[in-house]
């Protein structure tokens, strides 16, 4: 297993993102960001359920939120997986 992880630390991509001074932050933020949209895009779908923006069609809006809840945990898997391949030996 540890040779395994090790082979992920050596991916052309991961090395670039440990040279580099601002991929890194950048890739971080994205992840952060990500988690928020996630979260918020369900607190959103939640509160419409309970009766919440009743103007507007359930239907729709949870559909667009349930897009957009998808799209962000995407996102975070990829950013997420991105991060954890930096530092795979150790965790």
């Amino acid at each position: 297993m540890d040779e395994y992880l090790a082979g992920i630390e050596q991916l052309a991509i991961v090395r670039a993102l440990k040279a580099s001074f601002v991929a890194y932050p950048i890739v971080n933020a994205l992840h952060i960001m990500s988690i928020g949209a996630l979260l918020t895009s369900v607190w959103l779908m939640d509160l419409r359920i309970l009766g919440a923006f009743r103007s507007l069609p359930q239907a729709a809006f949870v559909a667009l939120l349930r897009r957009t809840a998808l799209a962000a945990f995407a996102g975070a898997v990829a950013t997420g997986s991105l991060l954890f391949s930096v530092r795979a030996s150790e965790y």
